[in-house]
């Protein structure tokens, strides 16, 4: 009698979209998580530090995790994998990122309405996830928020507009400055610039763009200079020979301790250049 009312409440949990109860908590007819799935690791283990990347160490390449979350699907289930919409790196169920990619979680759902469900759910929360569900014989659907893409390509679109006009002010400034100084030159004065066809508006707004993007990447490898030379003043010459010796000894070695001084001279060094 107690068996077949365990048995109910399973069963009506299922029916409202429910997760699945435990033994006990059916028991005593308590709901649990609102979707019936279980959570599985997408690698088998973490990814090796960045300080050992950064060091060299030749044991990283053979150090690289697996995926193994299609070993935790069943026959006829479903894993739901998330991402990021502009990383393409993964997320945990709930759209945040992981403390770790290694430790990142998929989904395994025994319904492919549920998983849909879900991922429907989750995009509407977290508009920059994108939920992408697998069978056995690979990806069944995909499901997005799609208006994040497209405010995204709007904004784009409306960045390009508005910095093209900007440098195309700026080239048209330019040549106007220069036209004015041509008919001060020649002594006499030119055709006026608004009695031009339509075509050479075009040549004209168009030389004007070409001559803004040029002043522009100009000002920028002045800038750039500039920042390389006041970069290199900060470290002297002993200095730049010391680090330079230290890093090239510590990397691609193996040893733990190497990696920690690797990191710590590396700090060091970035410190004293962004200072």
């Amino acid at each position: 009698m107690i068996s077949g009312k365990k048995n109910n409440l399973i069963a009506e949990a299922r029916r409202r979209g429910d997760a699945e109860k435990s033994f006990g908590e059916a028991q005593n007819g308590l709901s649990l998580c609102p979707m019936p799935y279980r959570e599985a690791r997408i690698y088998d283990r973490d990814f090796p530090s960045a300080s050992r990347i950064i060091a060299g160490d030749p044991s990283v390449k053979n150090d690289q995790p697996r995926r193994v979350w299609k070993q935790a699907m069943g026959k006829d289930e479903f894993a739901v994998l998330f991402r990021h919409f502009e990383t393409h790196r993964f997320l945990m169920p709930d759209g945040k990122r992981p403390e770790q990619q290694g430790s990142a979680l998929c989904l395994v759902f025994d319904n492919l309405q549920e998983a849909r469900s879900y991922c429907r759910e989750l995009v509407e929360r977290s508009r920059h996830t994108v939920c992408s569900i697998y069978s056995e014989t690979g990806v069944v659907e995909r499901i997005r928020n799609w208006k994040l893409p497209i405010e995204m390509w709007a904004a784009h679109l409306l960045a390009f507009l508005v910095w093209g006009a900007f440098f195309c002010g700026i080239g048209l400034s330019i040549l106007f400055v220069g036209y004015e100084l041509v008919q001060f030159l020649l002594g006499h004065p030119l055709p006026a610039i608004g009695s031009y066809r339509l075509w050479a508006w075009v040549l004209f707004c168009s030389a004007g763009l070409f001559c803004g993007l040029a002043a522009y990447l100009v000002v920028l490898f002045w800038k750039t200079k500039i920042r390389v030379k006041t970069v290199h003043e900060k470290l002297t010459p002993e200095e730049w020979n010391r680090y330079s010796e230290e890093l090239s000894k510590l990397k691609g070695s193996s040893n733990p301790e190497d990696h920690a001084r690797y990191a710590t001279l590396w700090n060091e060094m970035q410190r004293k250049l962004r200072s």
